[in-house]
């Protein structure tokens, strides 16, 4: 029976335990293909999809889906996947709930290779029995190289970006997939879409493809692979409507047009074709391959100035040449008079105050990005700490790690909406808090909504509650709050999802359905309006820090 052709994925949250399993062991000595990894169990779900991996390492603890739920999804789609176990959980349910998945072995941590080599020579030989048994077996098997080359190609950008490809490798990998670049002097471009808003949410509608339907965003991805044909050039689809494009340099012949023509006319075209809005940040240029990863920096610094609206579609690393060395503003800025102003409760003055503090901050029309982010996201920190010690209790509207949050703003406007609706954020939980200790009503009613919180809370159930109409309730906690009550619940359950987020307890799924959220999508929308991420980037971003 010939060895070949089998498929192997690796999927485990720990990059330490993902890079030792795929170069530890020899798996072409095993006639077994490495096809990727996948760091939690949503990136192993689609990798399986697209893949069809026949066997699966999989460790059982994961963000976003689990060992075992993914076993559960893959199974009862049909697909065909050998699936090993790891875990550091000695735990009988486990056991027994991987044997009722059909998984092929339940491994414990720490796992000794000759056992793991072992265990998968076993699965192997089950896959190639199966095969023999299946007459399309060789037409299944053209197929899926076909998918496994292209998707490996994929992969090669990020693990280029990050430097996990030995140099010495590189002109395999580049030469086996027949990829379109050489390991010569290259460059990173990034280029970011921004999707119209709209108020009516397209049925196909997907929250992870950056609310951009599923077949323009297929669209828009066959577009900027048919126009790169032919060009030194690789790309790939990221989070937070973003495109990695890698090229070699020159782009183009001597005399036609170069590599900032070409994305200004790409940007040009999906403008008028999808009603899309998009600028591209070229990198620095670097000698090799290897050195991507500096070019890679200098995109994304490049790529923030693309907040300000007089810039070009196409932005280059003139720009971070440019700009002027911030003046110390250490001193004279009003951090003293704008806390004053939130512990009295005066919105309007809160406003006038954060403008004067931004306009300080604008001292040349397009001051450097971080610096923005930097100064904005100390004054929120500033500002939660020092109303912290005065109260002694924790804000529940602090946004967190607000740096990146303002990173992921469009623009300058977003910036100033975003940091004013935090401020005044602290204003309404303070007011909540004063009015709380005085009056029976609302601390019968803040009551009611910590303890169905996860319950679709319904404005008619607190006015039985506390045996007032409707109309008359809505106008008294108005009165008395300064605050529009179905706002306030809005921004409360954000709050509370954030914390649910935080602790793993829930996907963000789960939580948009305890919420009361009618769909995912509308839970997405008002959580990256708070926050600044959408609710799984906010789980992955915070369990990785929490990791490291």
């Amino acid at each position: 029976m010939e060895r070949n052709n089998i498929s192997l994925l690796i999927a485990d949250d720990e990059r330490e335990i993902r890079s030792g399993l795929s170069r530890a062991i020899d798996w072409a000595k095993y006639n077994i293909s490495l096809v990727g990894t996948a760091k939690d169990g949503t990136e192993a779900y689609a990798a399986i999809q697209q893949l069809k991996p026949d066997i699966v390492i999989t460790d059982i603890k994961m963000p976003g889906i689990d060992g075992l739920t993914l076993v559960k999804k893959i199974t009862e789609e049909k697909q065909i996947c050998k699936f090993i176990i790891l875990s550091g959980f000695a735990d009988f349910e486990y056991a027994q709930k991987a044997i009722q998945y059909h998984v092929r072995e339940y491994l414990l941590k720490p796992i000794a290779l000759e056992e793991l080599v072992s265990t998968v020579n076993r699965a192997l030989e089950e896959v190639l029995q199966e095969r023999a048994n299946s007459r399309e077996s060789s037409i299944k098997m053209e197929k899926l190289k076909q998918a496994r080359a292209a998707a490996r190609r994929q992969q090669l950008i990020p693990e280029l970006l990050y430097q996990e490809i030995p140099e010495h490798e590189i002109h395999d990998l580049l030469d086996r997939y027949s990829l379109p670049i050489s390991n010569t002097s290259s460059c990173v471009v990034l280029l970011k879409y921004k999707v119209p808003s709209s108020d009516a949410e397209a049925d196909d509608e997907d929250p992870e493809t950056n609310s951009l339907p599923f077949s323009e965003y297929t669209s828009l991805k066959e577009e900027l692979k048919h126009s790169l044909k032919g060009f030194p050039a690789i790309c790939s689809f990221t989070g937070d409507h973003l495109i990695t494009i890698i090229c070699n340099l020159p782009f183009s012949p001597a005399g036609s047009p170069g590599l900032k023509d070409f994305l200004a006319g790409f940007i040009g075209m999906i403008a008028k074709k999808f009603a899309i809005k998009a600028h591209a940040a070229i990198g620095e240029t670097v000698q090799s391959l290897i050195e991507l990863s500096d070019s890679y920096k200098s995109a994304l610094k490049t790529l923030s100035y693309s907040i300000y609206s007089e810039m070009p579609a196409v932005i280059t690393t003139q720009v971070l040449k440019n700009s002027a060395e911030p003046p110390n503003l250490s001193q004279g800025l009003p951090y003293d008079s704008i806390l004053d102003s939130i512990l009295q409760g005066n919105t309007e003055h809160t406003v006038e105050l954060f403008n004067q503090f931004f306009s300080r901050l604008m001292y040349i029309p397009a001051p450097p990005p971080n610096y923005l982010f930097s100064m904005c996201n100390y004054l929120l920190l500033d500002m939660n700490q020092r109303i912290v010690k005065y109260t002694g209790v924790p804000l529940q509207c602090y946004p967190g790690d607000s740096y990146h949050a303002l990173q992921s703003l469009e623009n300058v406007d977003e910036i100033k909406r975003w940091m004013i609706s935090a401020l005044l954020g602290f204003i309404a939980e303070l007011r909540i808090r004063s009015v709380q200790k005085t009056d029976p009503i609302i601390e019968s009613v803040m009551k009611y909504i910590r303890q169905n919180i996860f319950k679709k809370i319904r404005i008619e159930d607190i006015c039985t509650h506390v045996g007032l109409s409707k109309s008359y309730f809505t106008t008294y906690f108005k009165n008395k709050t300064k605050l529009n009550f179905r706002d306030y619940i809005l921004d409360l359950k954000i709050s509370y999802a954030m914390e649910q987020l935080r602790t793993s307890k829930h996907t963000p799924s789960e939580l948009a359905i305890m919420l009361g959220y009618e769909n995912y999508r509308s839970f997405n929308r008002a959580f990256k309006n708070r926050t600044g991420y959408t609710p799984s980037d906010y789980q992955r971003k915070y369990l990785f820090n929490q990791r490291g």
